[in-house]
This record gives C-alpha cells, sequence and structure tokens, in this order.
C-alpha cells in the first residue's frame, strides 16, 4: 500500500491510515462509557435482556479502561 502511494508521488494520511484503534485510547474509551451512560437503555428495568447486555458493554468498556490506565 505504501509502494503505491509513494509511486503516485502522495504521502499517507497518518489520521485516517492510523494503525491503531480509536478504543485502545483511553480518552476514547471514557467517551464511549459517557456516551452508554446517556443511553435511555440505562433507564430500562432491571432483568429486561437488552439493559442487560448494555450493562454489560459498559463494564467491559470499565475493565478496558483500567487496564489501559494501568499501562
Amino acid at each position: 500500500y505504501l509502494e503505491q502511494l509513494m509511486e503516485q508521488g502522495r504521502n499517507p494520511n497518518p489520521i485516517q491510515n492510523n494503525t491503531i484503534s480509536m478504543r485502545d485510547d483511553p480518552i476514547q474509551v471514557r467517551e464511549e462509557i459517557q456516551k452508554m451512560r446517556g443511553d435511555p437503555k440505562m433507564k430500562l428495568p432491571p432483568g429486561d435482556p437488552l439493559a442487560d447486555a448494555h450493562q454489560q458493554r459498559l463494564y467491559a468498556l470499565y475493565e478496558k479502561l483500567d487496564r489501559l490506565e494501568k499501562k
């Protein structure tokens, strides 16, 4: 891919061609958590399958944030 760009005389765009996932950044994970906490699914009653799945994703993000901050 880089060879093609060099042949065409264009430099790679570091913003678009970022190989690091945005979710590996603690700031991005915090933003995702904030977005999920504001989601209407948070207000569903306990025991609702959709609310439980949403909570599980939220807990997974908190665990990921904890791991990233310990690095």
